[in-house]
């Protein structure tokens, strides 16, 4: 199997049709949050999902919470023809290769004597990707169902003006990825690569308050060595023939990030907060696949290179009931053009957010946020191989016409 086809399949994790921040990354971690695109998370009290981000922000949330949340993302992908010459596969509608799904989340703060506990369950990477079977590009790809599950509990204490905090992950990826490839003229088969595997990490965050007003986070979560091990399996489509089948695995590191964040609270109604967000996608140099023996199947260079997210927003508390929010962030590819490829048709995105709070009562809060995310025209000039995985059979040529549109509900209580 030609390895540009797997790479994405071993490179990523959760569930969206396009992930949501750069490369697979995904950043709905939180529905209050995403009021804000997100901006200042390092550094924010809103509630216990402010763990995620930086774990010492713990210290600023009182008691026990529960939080239960998801993001419904609908995202668009629509790709255009522009000149592709893939031989022997006749061209099909121009497809749309967006597909909705939702990502869950969960978080609960404890405390144990001078401590602040946390647990985090969260989806951080992504991707799920379905063209139609018949489109253009079916050569390069035609569904990528990646997934992530991380498991994070964290704990963090406060002397003084600093906070600290700490914790571990356990991270499960899954991933099921096909395309449809030539075999004959007429004749496509169905090239499948499925796998597993686990990986673990860990995070670290500091808050320091200089003033009343004021608070400054960083933290820093590690990279993940993740190794998916799985089958490459081709079958004949019209025959259900079954032409190979075997072992294969692939490693790649998933990148570090590290988050800049500050908070400044100019009333008791105003907050405003911004961020800067790196993410070391320069650790995804190549993916190599190899088979049960160790063989190399195949090798490609990725190349992606580091990137920032930048974000602004504010809270206002309107009345001891309500409370709205609002943000705008961009957020750079580690795409460069040359790799680009139909399971993933990244480029650099704005994000505009708005959100509400209600407090139901003094221990129950509800939070919903819309945000669009809106994307240039995006470039693909792709190669396409027949079953073999080696067979050159021309190139994907075209654009993509991407937006996102996010919706996030979710549910605090204090106990």
């Amino acid at each position: 199997m030609k390895m540009k086809r797997i790479a994405l399949a071993m490179a990523v994790a959760a569930l969206s049709a396009q992930a949501q921040a750069s490369g697979f990354q995904l950043f709905e971690q939180s529905g209050s949050g995403q009021g804000r695109a997100f901006a200042g998370m390092g550094a924010a009290s809103d509630d216990a999902s402010v763990q995620w981000y930086n774990a010492a922000g713990l210290t600023a949330i009182d008691g026990h919470q529960v939080i239960v949340g998801a993001h419904y993302i609908n995202p668009r992908a629509k790709f255009r023809d522009d000149g592709s010459t893939v031989a022997g596969l006749q061209p099909g509608p121009d497809s749309d290769g967006g597909e909705s799904a939702v990502v869950p989340n969960l978080f609960w703060k404890g405390r144990w004597r001078d401590y602040d506990l946390g647990l985090s369950v969260v989806t951080p990477f992504g991707l799920e990707t379905r063209y139609d079977s018949n489109w253009l590009g079916r050569g390069a790809g035609v569904k990528s169902d990646l997934k992530t599950i991380n498991i994070n509990p964290s704990v963090a204490r406060k002397v003084g003006n600093w906070s600290f905090g700490a914790g571990i992950s356990a991270q499960y990826l899954d991933v099921t990825l096909t395309r449809n490839a030539l075999v004959t003229p007429g004749s496509d088969a169905e090239v499948k690569l499925s796998g597993d595997s686990w990986a673990w990490g860990y995070n670290l965050g500091v808050q320091w308050q200089p003033t009343d007003k004021d608070v400054l986070g960083v933290s820093y979560r590690s990279t993940m060595d993740q190794k998916a091990q799985g089958e490459a399996k081709v079958t004949v489509l019209a025959t259900g023939a079954v032409l190979s089948n075997q072992g294969a695995s692939a490693k790649v590191t998933l990148p570090a990030v590290v988050d800049l964040s500050w908070r400044h609270d100019y009333s008791d109604h105003l907050s405003v907060l911004a961020s800067a967000t790196w993410t070391g996608w320069s650790s995804f140099k190549e993916l190599r696949v190899v088979n049960s023996s160790g063989s190399t199947i195949a090798l490609t260079p990725e190349n992606w290179h580091d990137t920032w997210r930048l974000a602004l927003g504010a809270n206002y508390r309107l009345n001891g009931k309500w409370l709205v929010r609002g943000g705008v962030a961009y957020d750079q590819t580690p795409v460069r053009d040359a790799y680009r490829t139909v399971r993933i048709p990244d480029n650099d995105r704005r994000w505009l957010s708005l959100g509400l709070r209600y407090d139901v009562s003094p221990t129950v809060k509800v939070d919903a946020a819309y945000t669009h995310v809106f994307t240039d025209i995006t470039p693909i000039d792709e190669k396409v191989y027949a079953a073999d995985g080696t067979t050159y059979i021309g190139n994907l040529t075209g654009s993509y016409d991407s937006s996102v549109d996010i919706f996030s509900l979710q549910l605090v209580w204090n106990y």
